[in-house]
C-alpha cells in the first residue's frame, strides 16, 4: 500500500501558460476532478499581474516563471529534477517552443493541445512531429489530423463541462431572484466581448431588437460597448460560477456567434446548454450541431437577427422538452462524467 501511495505521489502532469485565462482555469479545475491522484503543475508568468487568479484548485501547484527566455529555464530545471509524466500547453500555440525545447533537453513527453483550423503551418513543423500525443477539441480538425502522418497520436476531447454544477433552474424563479423582468425575452452572452467573439453581431442584435433584453457578462475590449447605453442592454461585468448558473437559468437563449475557426463549441456554450438553455452559434460551426444548437442561415447580422426573432416566435422556447434536450446534448457531448475515462487515457495512460 505504501509503495502504491508513493508511486501516485510522483504522478505529475505539467502545463505551461504564459498568462491567465478563465477558460484555462476551468480546464485545469476539470482535470483536477478527473485525475484526483495526479499532481498538476502549472508553469506560468506574472507578467500581467494575474497569477493569483489561478488559485482555488486543490491539486494544482503554481510555479512562477519570469517572462524571459532565461526565466523559462526554471521550467527546464524543474523537469530535469522532477519526474513529470507529460507536459502540455493549455491552448495557445506560443507555448509550444519551450515545451519542445524541454523535451529535447530532458526527454519529457509532451501533449499538444490544439483547437483552431486555420494557420496549421505547425502541422509540418517539429512541434507535432516530436509530440507524443495531440489533443484536439474540434471535430473537423480531428478528422483532418486522422488523415495526416500524426493520425496514431491524435485524441478528440471536447472542453470538459461540470454538468453537475451547471444545472437546470426554474426560469421565473431565477428572474425574480435576480430582479429581471418576468415576461421579457432575454438573451445572454458570456465571455470576452471582442471581434473574435462576434461583438459586431451582438451589437447589431442589441440595436435591432429593442424588445429583447441582452445580458452581457464578461470583459469588454470592443470600445463600442464601453459607451453603449440602451434600455435593452444590461452589462453585469464578471460573475462567479454560481451566479452564472442563475443567469443562464433566467435567460431564454445564449448568444455565441464566435468568428474563430474551429475550436469546437466554447465552454460558455456548453455551460448554457447544460443549464437547459439553447444557443445560437456561428453558421461556420454547423458541423457541431445538436439539440438546442441553432444556426443562422447565413453569417450576417441580418440573418442572425432573423434567427433570433424566429426563435422567439416558437412556443417550444419555454418548454421542459427543450430544456431536457439541451441538457442531454451537453451531458452526451462535453460532460466530465462522460469524458473522464478519455482524459485519463490521454494524461495518465489509464482509465
Amino acid at each position: 500500500m505504501e509503495r502504491t501511495k508513493s508511486k501516485e505521489a510522483n504522478l505529475k502532469i505539467g502545463f505551461f501558460s504564459r498568462s491567465y485565462a478563465f477558460n484555462r482555469h476551468k480546464r485545469l479545475s476539470a482535470y483536477s476532478t478527473m485525475m484526483p491522484e495526479a499532481k498538476l503543475i502549472l508553469f506560468t508568468t506574472n507578467k500581467l499581474k494575474d497569477i493569483k487568479k489561478w488559485n482555488g484548485i486543490k491539486t494544482l501547484e503554481i510555479i512562477e516563471l519570469k517572462p524571459t527566455i532565461i526565466g523559462y529555464l526554471k521550467l527546464i530545471n524543474y523537469c530535469k529534477k522532477n519526474k513529470v509524466k507529460y507536459l502540455s500547453n493549455l491552448g495557445h500555440p506560443k507555448s509550444l517552443p519551450i515545451i519542445l525545447i524541454n523535451k529535447l533537453l530532458n526527454k519529457t513527453k509532451y501533449i499538444i493541445f490544439r483547437g483552431l483550423l486555420k494557420n496549421n503551418l505547425w502541422d509540418c513543423l517539429p512541434f507535432a512531429n516530436f509530440a507524443d500525443k495531440i489533443m484536439v477539441n474540434d471535430v473537423l480538425l480531428y478528422k483532418k489530423l486522422k488523415k495526416s502522418p500524426h493520425k496514431d497520436k491524435v485524441y478528440y476531447l471536447p472542453a470538459p463541462t461540470d454538468t453537475s454544477f451547471y444545472i437546470l433552474k426554474d426560469k421565473k424563479e431565477m428572474r425574480k431572484k435576480l430582479g429581471l423582468p418576468l415576461n421579457k425575452k432575454i438573451v445572454i452572452f458570456v465571455g470576452r466581448v471582442n471581434e473574435n467573439k462576434g461583438s459586431e453581431y451582438l451589437l447589431e442584435a442589441i440595436k435591432s431588437n429593442k424588445d429583447i433584453l441582452f445580458i452581457v457578462i464578461g470583459s469588454i475590449s470592443d470600445e463600442r460597448f464601453k459607451s453603449l447605453k440602451s434600455p435593452n442592454y444590461l452589462y453585469l461585468g464578471k460573475k462567479d460560477g454560481k451566479e452564472l448558473v442563475e443567469y443562464y437559468g433566467a435567460a431564454d437563449i445564449g448568444f455565441f456567434i464566435i468568428k474563430i475557426e474551429g475550436g469546437g463549441l466554447a465552454m460558455t456554450s456548453h455551460e448554457c446548454l447544460s443549464c437547459g438553455r439553447p444557443i445560437i452559434i456561428s453558421k461556420r460551426k454547423d458541423y457541431m450541431g445538436g439539440k438546442g444548437v441553432i444556426f443562422p442561415t447565413k453569417e450576417s447580422p441580418e440573418s442572425v437577427n432573423k434567427t433570433l426573432r424566429d426563435f422567439f416566435k416558437t412556443k417550444i422556447r419555454n418548454s421542459k422538452e427543450l430544456e431536457k434536450k439541451c441538457r442531454d446534448f451537453a451531458i452526451n457531448t462535453c460532460s466530465i462524467e462522460k469524458f473522464t475515462k478519455n482524459y485519463r487515457r490521454l494524461f495518465l495512460d489509464r482509465e
